[in-house]
Parts: structure tokens; sequence; C-alpha cells
């Protein structure tokens, strides 16, 4: 799974990373998963990110 922020990619899984793209509320940004169980690893990043950024 990956992140994209303005053409930037990091791997969903690198705390660092994530930390890194500066995500803030209302900036727009790209969830990209593949594989069998997408629907629920893009769930879970979701309600993570939205934790993230309300902390």
């Amino acid at each position: 799974m990956f992140v994209v922020k303005n053409n930037r990619r990091v791997n969903a899984k690198r705390m660092l990373g994530l930390i890194s793209l500066g995500i803030k509320e209302g900036y727009t940004i790209n969830l990209i998963a593949g594989g069998s169980d997408e629907d629920k690893a893009l769930e879970t990043l979701i309600d993570f990110l939205e934790k993230l950024l309300n902390d």
C-alpha cells in the first residue's frame, strides 16, 4: 500500500514516510492498494490517518 501526495509516493507501512509527507486536514492524497484484502487494508489506513490528523 502506498500514500501519494504531490506526486511523492511512500509506503503506507512506514510511519516515518507517512509523517514526512506532512499530511494535514484538507490536503488531497491518494491511497493505492492491491491484493485480495485491499478493501480491509484501505479501511484500516483511512481510520489510522483520520486518528493521526485528529491528534
